[in-house]
């Protein structure tokens, strides 16, 4: 298994999920997110196992025992720990296979808009609540209402390491 963790996550095509910067302030982006289909799985055991279960999904473990192509970045929910991966765009939800282990859910991340903050290097906790609240000082002093739905956004493989890309993302109010 750890080598085929190794293969995918070495492989992460470069199908970004799709968005349209609306503007920027500073260090943050606002951003208009396309409606995207995703595969989701939450530890029941609180183990960090989401990944390789998501990873046996696209591998073929599937109802067609189709091989889907692995996209980035993978969504972690900060509350929750769910993981996410976006399925490629030639999928509906009609057409996608359904995966065989049922705690796997398929569902849709809806189109919103967002505000995100960028960082580099390999993501913790630590990073993450640091990179949270410099986010809601920003969207604070600008009066952009915010959700408590922070998400983590890692762009590249664990084996990858310079130029490591993260972003935490949240919902916003936003009127243009």
């Amino acid at each position: 298994m750890k080598i085929l963790f190794l293969l995918l996550v070495t492989s992460m095509s470069t199908n970004f999920q799709f968005y349209e910067t609306i503007q920027v302030i500073e260090n943050i982006e606002i951003r208009k997110y396309d409606e995207q289909i995703i595969a989701s799985h939450v530890s029941k055991d609180n183990s960090n196992n989401n990944f390789s279960i998501l990873a046996n999904y696209i591998f073929g473990n599937n109802s067609k025992s189709e091989t889907i192509g692995m996209t980035s970045p993978v969504i972690i929910d900060k509350k929750t720990n769910k993981m996410s991966f976006i399925m490629p765009e030639r999928y509906k939800v009609s057409s996608l296979p359904v995966p065989t282990n049922k705690d796997i859910l398929i569902d849709i991340y809806e189109e919103s808009y967002k505000a995100v903050i960028k960082y580099g290097g390999y993501t913790n906790s630590k990073k993450e609540d640091k990179m949270i609240k410099i986010l809601k000082s920003k969207l604070e002093e600008n009066n952009i209402i915010f959700s408590d739905d922070f998400e983590v956004l890692v762009y590249q493989s664990p084996y990858k390491f310079l130029n490591r890309k993260n972003e935490i993302i949240v919902s916003i109010n936003y009127d243009y």
